[in-house]
């Protein structure tokens, strides 16, 4: 696989390390400082994005008609989402957008929407805490929304979400449910960004070929389908 970099901060070089050490190729890099040329993009099976908000729309523009897939790991650009669907719809291409590229996090959300269908029933409240680093731009964080987003429809109530800013958190993850007597927490936390690095290049190498707005939820549960009927589980 041939994919072109977009974006060279601290995910971007993990993405290069990953790739270096899976034979992936990198024919592209492209930074607010280094733009590569077109030809280079051109070489490219996918674009994987790991940016910056404010430029995720202007990217998926220009390689929607270049039609080159483009997987994107960015998070705070979602004001966005409607337009980017529209180009993808009307380019024919594919994009496979995820807040977090962690299998782990998949598992995560799938264990906690249990617990918080189970939990309401049994008079259990819940809320979400998050950690990162103080570097990351958007809180809460992609993850926590999708979190939200998962666990809302169980809750006549307003989940709460503490974030936390410090240091040099990976990223960590909690649903707290509480009643008067007990309380579960459910935590997910990453050691390095590999994780999120592998997660990101194994699905880019899924999107090849196909046309159509995807997330990580997507490739992960279609290649569990197939593991599954190849187990006979």
């Amino acid at each position: 696989m041939k994919i072109a970099l977009v974006g060279y901060g601290k995910m971007g070089k993990a993405i290069e390390k990953v790739a270096l050490e899976e034979n992936i190729e990198i024919v592209a890099y492209l930074t607010a400082k280094e733009r590569s040329h077109s030809e280079q993009i051109d070489k490219a099976d996918v674009c994987v994005d790991f940016s910056d908000p404010k430029g995720v729309l202007n990217h998926v523009e220009i390689f929607s008609k270049m039609k080159k897939n483009i997987v994107i790991g960015t998070t705070g650009w979602e004001e966005d989402l409607k337009q980017v669907k529209t180009l993808v719809k009307k380019q024919k291409v594919g994009l496979l957008y995820a807040p977090n590229f962690s299998f782990g996090m998949y598992l995560f959300q799938k264990l906690a929407k249990m617990g918080a269908c189970i939990g309401k029933k049994l008079g259990f409240k819940c809320a979400l805490l998050e950690m990162h680093h103080q570097e990351k731009k958007d809180a809460p964080s992609g993850s926590a929304k999708k979190l939200l987003s998962l666990l809302s429809p169980f809750y006549d109530e307003k989940i709460d979400i503490a974030s936390i800013r410090s240091g040099a958190i990976q990223g960590v993850h909690q649903v707290i449910l509480n009643q008067e007597d007990d309380m579960i927490e459910m935590t997910h936390r990453i050691a390095n960004r590999a994780v999120f690095a592998r997660g990101a290049l194994a699905a880019a190498q899924w999107l090849i070929g196909k046309v159509g707005f995807f997330t990580f939820e997507d490739f992960i549960e279609e290649i569990s389908c197939d593991f599954l009927e190849r187990s006979q589980l």
